[in-house]
């Protein structure tokens, strides 16, 4: 089958997704999967397919054959080994190939050496080991270097010895497996300032050390806030000149407050006083009573 037409392409593609045949390189991930509908992952990962196609096509692969042969890990795609391989023998560039497997002497002994000749260039040989592993990290990782590590340690001695004899023909792929090793890991990077108002402890930041106040002393200070180094103290002649300490404001005592006099409002209850305020003398009968009919008069 050949896509000349980016309308064969689609038609291709949705042939794979009603099969059921997309390959779990080209799928959406679980994490991005549950952010969107079936209609937008369908529509990803049927452009995974087309691009899968299309890539092949540049290597000399077929349709089919480049969604099995093709995996996009973070965005970025990788060969099978036996693919990368095999690309590179049906290029017509390959005269010999040999890959020798040492499986005895030290860690750094231990692992597989593949060595490639290329028409009209001499050869390349390229080790990778159990030392090469550790080092790495990759050494009883979960996954084939646990059930497989010769395997593992073989494809990765052939794909560096690819890479470096025939970069043109493989396009600078890497295989999918060195690809799937090199996933970075996720490390928080939330501020601080987010980490508290969500509710999380945010890490503590080292504080330096303060510099010895004396004059012309290279040395740290003793302690953390302190002022001076061990051997300079808090007073001593080797100072040029004293240190001067800022003067610390002193706490005024709160004065009381002189609260102004509130008139008092006297309850008229009964009969009013008998002493008039405006005259010292007490209040006669006959004046008490002419108040009294006043009084009534006046309701």
């Amino acid at each position: 089958m050949i896509l000349n037409s980016i309308a064969a392409m689609v038609a291709f593609a949705d042939f794979v997704l009603d099969a059921d045949m997309v390959p779990k390189g080209l799928q959406v991930g679980w994490k991005k999967r549950k952010e969107l509908s079936p209609e937008q992952i369908r529509k990803a990962e049927q452009a995974s397919v087309i691009v899968a196609a299309q890539l092949g096509s540049e290597l000399g692969l077929a349709p089919m054959q480049s969604l099995q042969s093709i995996a996009v890990i973070n965005g970025i795609p990788g060969v099978y080994g036996d693919t990368a391989l095999g690309i590179f023998k049906a290029s017509g560039q390959c005269e010999s190939i040999r890959e020798v497997y040492n499986k005895e002497g030290t860690e750094a002994d231990m692992g597989w050496t593949c060595t490639i000749k290329r028409k009209g260039e001499d050869p390349v040989s390229r080790t990778y080991t159990m030392a090469d592993a550790k080092r790495a990290g990759l050494w009883g990782k979960d996954g084939p270097w646990t059930t497989n590590p010769s395997r593992m340690l073989q494809f990765r001695a052939r794909g560096f010895c690819l890479r470096d004899v025939a970069p043109d023909i493989l396009k600078g792929l890497k295989s999918a497996e060195e690809v799937e090793d090199c996933v970075p890991k996720e490390r928080d990077i939330t501020p601080p300032e987010l980490l508290e108002t969500s509710g999380e402890k945010p890490q503590r930041k080292r504080r330096s050390r303060a510099r010895c106040a004396a004059a012309g002393c290279p040395k740290k200070a003793a302690a953390v806030g302190s002022t001076y180094c061990d051997n300079h103290g808090t007073a001593s002649s080797d100072y040029d000149e004293p240190i001067k300490q800022a003067p610390q404001p002193q706490e005024q005592a709160p004065q009381p407050q002189e609260q102004a006099p509130q008139p008092q409002e006297q309850a008229v209850q009964g009969e009013p006083p008998t002493e008039d305020p405006l005259s010292d003398r007490p209040e006669t009968v006959e004046e008490r009573a002419q108040r009294k009919a006043l009084a009534l008069l006046g309701r």
